[in-house]
C-alpha cells in the first residue's frame, strides 16, 4: 500500500521558507526561532506555519500603529 501524502502538508512545507523569510524582515530573532524548531523537529509543520502567521500579523499590526 502506498503512503498517503497529505496535500495540505505539502503546501505548508512549500510555503514555510517564504513565510520565514517574511518574518525575518520584521524580526530576525523570531525567524531564527522558527528555523530552529523546524530543523530540530520540535514543532509540527502546521504549528510552525501558524507561528509564522501570528508573527507576521503582529508585525503588521505594529506597523499600522506607527503609520
Amino acid at each position: 500500500m502506498k503512503p498517503v501524502i497529505n496535500p495540505e502538508l505539502v503546501m505548508i512545507r512549500a510555503q514555510l521558507p517564504k513565510q520565514i523569510a517574511d518574518v525575518a524582515l520584521a524580526s530576525p530573532a523570531k525567524a531564527l526561532d522558527l528555523i530552529q524548531h523546524w530543523g530540530h523537529g520540535t514543532k509540527p509543520l502546521r504549528d510552525l506555519s501558524q507561528m509564522a502567521h501570528e508573527y507576521l500579523a503582529a508585525a503588521h499590526e505594529s506597523l499600522e500603529k506607527l503609520g
